[in-house]
């Protein structure tokens, strides 16, 4: 998938994803440094499965301790 900065305004670049004609602000911060108006970026998404189901057992875990934290006691 490519993108082009269409412009970059108070530290957000404005993508133009040309394919689908949307638009999306990234904060500049999070582009390559030498970036600027014009300039094409290869961009790829990719799930981190490895990442999410961590992510979810720790939440799992941490919603069962405030479940039983919350139990009225006997």
């Amino acid at each position: 998938m490519k993108a082009v900065i269409d412009r970059i305004e108070d530290g957000v670049a404005v993508l133009l994803f040309e394919e689908k004609g949307l638009f999306v602000n990234v904060p500049i911060a999070l582009l390559p440094e030498d970036v600027k108006e014009g300039d094409w970026l290869h961009i790829t998404w990719r799930v981190d499965k490895n990442t999410t189901r961590d992510m979810y057992r720790k939440n799992k875990d941490l919603l069962e301790k405030l479940i039983e934290r919350n139990k009225p006691q006997k």
